[in-house]
C-alpha cells in the first residue's frame, strides 16, 4: 500500500500487483481509497457478490472499446499487450474487458517523491511490434489529487487506443439516489436517460434509486479549442467529487448501480512508434462543513 496524505485529503494508493491482481485495470493507477477530512469518496465495484471485474475508487484501463495493442493480429493462444497489466494471453477472436486473461505481469518501478507525491512507471513488454512506456505522478493539492501522464511509444507499430478513469464513487457510503446529482460538459440523449435521473441541461438529478446497474454513453460539449472538460458528482449535504480534464475527451460514458456512480471521460491515445503524449487530470474534493449539514 502506498500512502499519500496532507492536512485535508488521504489517498492509498495499491502498489502494483500487490492487492489487485485482475487483468482489466492499469495496476499502476489503482487508487483505492481517496479522502477529504474524514470523508470518503470511493466505492468498491461489487464488493458482496462475485462478479464485476475488481474496481475500485479510481482505476484506468487502456482500451476498453478498442482492442488493446496488436489483439486483432494476435494468435490464439499467443501473447498481447495490455498496457499497464503485461501480456495477455489470447483465449479467443473478440477482446471481452471482463474475462481473467491468462497474465505475464509488467514490472512496476516505484519512486515515493515525498508525503504526498509518488510516480510509478513501466517500461512495459513487447508482442507483436507493440510495447507501450506508461509513467504517471500522482500528486496531492490541497483540495485533492493531480495525475501527470507520460506515455511512450517504445514499439515498432503504431498504438490506436483510449485511456480512462472509471470512478467508483459514493459519497461518505451513500447509496445512490435521491441527493446525488452529477452533471459534465457532455450532452447525453434524454430518451435513453434511465427513468430514475431527471435532467436540465448539463445538471442530473437521481429522483429514485437505481435497483440494478444501468449505463449511458455522452457526447462532449466543450468547444474544440478549449483544453478543459468537467465532470463532477455531488451529495447535497456533505460534498461533491469534481475531475478536471486538461484535454478534449473523445467521449463520455456514465455507468453506475445502487452502490456507486461512475462519469468518466475518455482520452483517445495515437501514437506512432517513438512518440510521446503527456497529458493531466485533477481531482478535486469538497465537503460541506458540518454545522450546516
Amino acid at each position: 500500500m502506498i500512502l499519500l496524505s496532507n492536512a485535508r485529503i488521504e489517498v492509498r494508493l495499491d502498489t502494483p500487483g500487490e492487492q489487485y491482481k485482475g487483468t482489466r485495470f492499469d495496476r499502476s493507477a489503482y487508487l483505492y481509497a481517496i479522502s477529504r477530512k474524514g470523508v470518503s469518496f470511493a466505492a468498491h465495484e461489487f464488493p458482496d457478490q462475485p462478479i464485476g471485474t475488481g474496481g475500485a475508487g479510481l482505476c484506468s484501463e487502456f482500451g476498453i472499446f478498442t482492442s488493446p495493442g496488436g489483439f486483432e493480429e494476435t494468435g490464439l493462444g499467443d501473447w498481447f499487450v495490455k498496457p499497464g497489466v503485461g501480456l495477455l494471453r489470447k483465449s479467443s477472436e473478440r477482446y471481452v474487458f471482463h474475462e481473467q486473461y491468462e497474465c505475464l505481469p509488467d514490472t512496476f518501478e516505484v519512486v515515493q517523491h515525498s508525503r504526498e507525491s509518488v510516480t510509478l512507471s513501466s517500461e512495459g513488454q513487447e508482442a507483436g511490434g507493440c510495447r507501450m512506456r506508461i509513467s504517471r505522478t500522482f500528486t496531492l493539492t490541497e483540495d485533492g489529487v493531480v495525475i501527470d501522464y507520460s506515455l511512450v511509444n517504445t514499439g515498432s507499430k503504431a498504438i490506436h487506443t483510449e485511456e480512462y478513469v472509471h470512478n467508483f464513487i459514493a459519497i461518505q457510503e451513500r447509496p445512490i439516489g435521491p441527493g446525488y446529482s452529477f452533471q459534465m460538459d457532455a450532452a447525453a440523449d434524454p430518451d435513453k436517460l434511465p427513468s430514475f435521473i431527471g435532467t436540465d441541461g448539463r445538471l442530473h438529478r437521481f429522483t429514485a434509486a437505481p435497483k440494478e446497474p444501468f449505463y449511458f454513453r455522452a457526447e462532449p460539449t466543450v468547444a474544440r479549442d478549449d483544453d478543459v472538460f468537467e465532470l463532477s458528482i455531488t451529495y447535497e449535504g456533505i460534498g461533491g467529487f469534481r475531475e478536471i480534464d486538461w484535454f478534449l475527451p473523445s467521449k463520455v460514458a456514465v455507468w453506475g448501480c445502487p452502490h456507486a456512480l461512475s462519469v468518466e471521460s475518455f482520452k483517445s491515445i495515437d501514437l506512432q512508434a517513438g512518440e510521446r503524449i503527456e497529458y493531466r487530470r485533477e481531482f478535486i474534493l469538497s465537503c460541506t462543513p458540518p454545522a450546516s449539514r
